[in-house]
């Protein structure tokens, strides 16, 4: 699994990732010139002791659930949002963390991951445009 993957379906930047390569034993991974650093499976297994995140959530690129826009905040790096649960039971409300939030419009359902107490990260790019993908 590369580097890149890793980030993107933990949302762990890759400059955490850089130094945390640092310190792992270099027959743990691999660099390939196309694709950048590829780990093996105890890489992987080192990475998720130091980083607190299950060995299972490398691998999920999928979003683990979504979420209604709410409020849109002063704070240009924040959206309130909703969770979006079929029967409505249990849907709270969380603070999502984007790069700005002008491109958000109430009601806009997203994709969010990485659920840490009441904040959630968008599990996909930023919309282009106001209110559309």
């Amino acid at each position: 699994m590369t580097e890149r993957e890793i980030s993107k379906n933990t949302g762990v930047s890759k400059a955490t990732l850089q130094d945390i390569r640092k310190r792992i034993p270099d027959s743990d991974y691999e660099t390939k010139r196309g694709s950048g650093i590829v780990y093996k499976d105890s890489g992987l297994h080192i990475l998720s002791k130091i980083l607190g995140i299950p060995k299972d959530s490398f691998m999920n690129s999928d979003p683990q659930s979504w979420a209604k826009v709410t409020r849109i905040t002063k704070n240009k790096s924040m959206v309130l949002v909703q969770t979006v649960d079929e029967g409505n039971v249990g849907s709270k409300e969380l603070r999502l963390k984007v790069k700005d939030n002008g491109k958000f419009v109430l009601g806009m359902v997203v994709p969010i991951r990485s659920i840490n107490g009441d904040v959630c990260y968008l599990a996909r790019k930023q919309p282009r445009t106001r209110g559309k993908w």
